[in-house]
């Protein structure tokens, strides 16, 4: 009896681990997504009349957060119609903007 209590603690001890471990990966993926989008819109407003310019900076974007622009747009599809995720995804990219703004790294 004893054998099998303690398997079943180091089942829930390894479950809880496995669970807190994916909920860290997640945020850290979500505050990448954001990143990646407040960095993107400023890329695009800075380098709007110069294409060329344009497609070099978002080339450096996604090379700086080891991504493709194809991954980016997949992963911002991945939130589909969950409205609470868009709502926390957008909740985040304004305090990020807001943040550059007033560190005036941003206008």
């Amino acid at each position: 009896m004893k054998l099998a209590k303690r398997n079943s603690c180091k089942i829930l001890f390894l479950a809880v681990l496995l669970f807190v471990t994916a909920c860290k990966e997640n945020k850290s993926d979500e505050d990448k997504l954001v990143r990646i989008y407040v960095e993107n819109l400023i890329v695009e407003e800075t380098h709007k009349d110069n294409p060329e310019i344009l497609k070099g900076e978002k080339a450096k974007l996604f090379q700086k957060f080891k991504t493709t622009e194809k991954e980016f747009e997949s992963n911002l599809s991945s939130l589909g119609n969950d409205k609470e995720a868009w709502e926390r995804f957008f909740t985040k990219t304004r305090l990020l903007l807001d943040d550059l703004r007033k560190s005036g790294a941003v206008n």
